[in-house]
């Protein structure tokens, strides 16, 4: 998402709530012109991303309801870490966990502020409760987005297919995919942090990777257009271009695979 929005010129603000794993900031942050990370204190999330623990007030977890006051942006994403409903909990002070989250939407359109909800779906089974839960508990004043990781093959999603799925649906639910990348490219690019957004231009990525991760993208663009509307991203165009890659500008070869 951060890619997307990144590459179209979309206006967002990044804010990674897991301080652990980091791995949103570990991409987008800011950092200086020899490679070293800007100070958290001097990340700007609209250029960069913002770090904090959303478990922890003294580590800024009053940033997920701050962010909502940055100015002159489309959309915020906050990046956050497994076991969401106790942090809502603590967030907004209300022990009981559906009830938090419901206020934290109620409070999100007080400010004319639209929550949409993102949850990733693999083949565990306690991830297709969290996504049913989630769709039931706010289907009347939020957007849940479930997104099919398919890293993982068509045939593990059978408990998801024939389980919590309808639960998920009927309570207005929107499910997509995110689709698979192969496997050395995938590690390749998170062992250096690239930006798949900007892949053709990174020295760590063969050709081959680059065209891998560009037609990720376009995939992955795909799958994002029936939510679009929900996502900030209508400006999105219908299909996306394969990021640049380094070549003599005007210079084309032909390609015959038989």
């Amino acid at each position: 998402m951060a890619d997307v929005c990144r590459r179209h010129q979309i206006k967002a603000a990044l804010f990674d709530a897991d301080w652990i794993s980091r791995s949103l900031f570990k991409v987008f942050c800011l950092k200086s012109k020899d490679g070293a990370v800007v100070p958290l204190n001097r990340q700007d999330p609209r250029a960069g991303c913002i770090l904090y623990d959303i478990h922890n007030r003294d580590l800024g977890r009053d940033f997920l309801l701050n962010s909502m006051g940055v100015p002159g942006v489309d959309i915020i994403l906050h990046d956050m870490p497994a076991g969401f409903r106790a942090d809502f909990s603590r967030v907004m002070g209300i022990s009981q966990h559906e009830q938090a989250l419901q206020e934290f939407v109620a409070s999100c359109r007080s400010i004319s502020i639209r929550p949409v909800f993102v949850t990733p779906l693999t083949p565990h089974w306690a991830g297709h409760q969290t996504a049913a839960w989630l769709a039931e508990a706010v289907s009347q004043t939020a957007t849940v987005i479930a997104v099919r990781n398919e890293q993982y093959s068509d045939d593990q999603f059978a408990l998801w297919r024939n389980g919590d799925q309808a639960r998920f649906l009927k309570a207005g639910g929107l499910e997509i995919a995110m689709p698979g990348l192969d496997t050395q490219t995938y590690l390749t690019c998170d062992t250096h942090a690239v930006r798949f957004n900007t892949a053709g231009e990174h020295p760590a990525l063969s050709l081959a990777d680059k065209l891998r991760v560009g037609s990720w993208m376009r995939r992955f663009e795909a799958e994002l257009q029936p939510v679009r509307d929900f996502l900030a991203l209508k400006e999105l165009p219908e299909a996306g271009p394969t990021p640049d890659l380094e070549s003599d500008a005007g210079k084309q070869k032909e390609a015959v695979v038989q």
